[in-house]
């Protein structure tokens, strides 16, 4: 990291913003030297976004485009945040293109059916993602 780069956590839940503190200062970033801010919001929701536009070189989320209810809202956010010619990278679960989201096959055993509905219920056709990742401004996907 360099002089004057910060890692800004930002996550809906106090413990995944402890987790990303943690882990930063595990690394040998230190929280207390300015270089870690710490924010509370949900990216499908705008107005609880504490960034400006154009804050960030890297933006990365795992696993929680799937739990926003407004899935385009949050690749929106992810967008303004980027500083000109950012990267966003995400990943998460995805619908396979010859699958119905009623298919439950890919359960191994042991699974509880709630969890797995849980997780997979908000997720997208992955030519879904890419069209609304496009409609957005992303380029290069």
């Amino acid at each position: 990291m360099n002089v004057g780069e910060k890692i800004i956590p930002i996550d809906i839940t106090k413990e995944m913003i402890q987790a990303a503190v943690y882990n930063a200062t595990k690394y040998h970033h230190k929280s207390t030297d300015g270089t870690i801010e710490l924010f509370e919001a949900s990216i499908d929701d705008p107005p609880s976004m504490p960034l400006p536009a154009e804050t960030a070189h890297v933006v990365i989320s795992n696993g929680v485009i799937n739990l926003c209810r407004d899935k385009k809202a949050a690749f929106e956010m992810a967008f303004q945040m980027l500083k000109h010619g950012g990267r966003f990278l995400f990943s998460d679960v995805c619908q396979a293109p010859d699958r119905k989201p009623s298919d439950k096959s890919c359960i191994t055993a042991g699974d509880s059916s709630d969890v797995w509905s849980a997780w997979i219920s908000g997720c997208l056709a992955v030519d879904t993602y890419l069209q609304l990742l496009g409609q957005v401004g992303f380029v290069n996907v």
